[in-house]
């Protein structure tokens, strides 16, 4: 376990992932094309996932830590 000022990370992950900024496979599995048509189909769940990417995309993780960290102490 590492710790960064973010938070701890996983060694093995940190070595694999660190630097990069895409992290996803480009060969996604069948498994994601499935559970993205399953989300897709129920209407208010596909308009909230939306609202969330929307609202919160152009944070970096840190930041994003930062908000979830106030928010758990308010």
């Amino acid at each position: 376990m590492l710790y960064e000022p973010v938070g701890q990370v996983v060694g093995k992950g940190h070595q694999k992932f660190a630097g990069k900024r895409g992290i996803v496979s480009r060969k996604l599995k069948r498994e994601a094309f499935n559970d993205y048509n399953l989300i897709q189909s129920d209407e208010k769940i596909a308009d909230l996932l939306t609202a969330v990417d929307d609202d919160f995309r152009d944070y970096a993780v840190s930041e994003l830590v930062k908000i979830t960290h106030l928010k758990r102490s308010s």
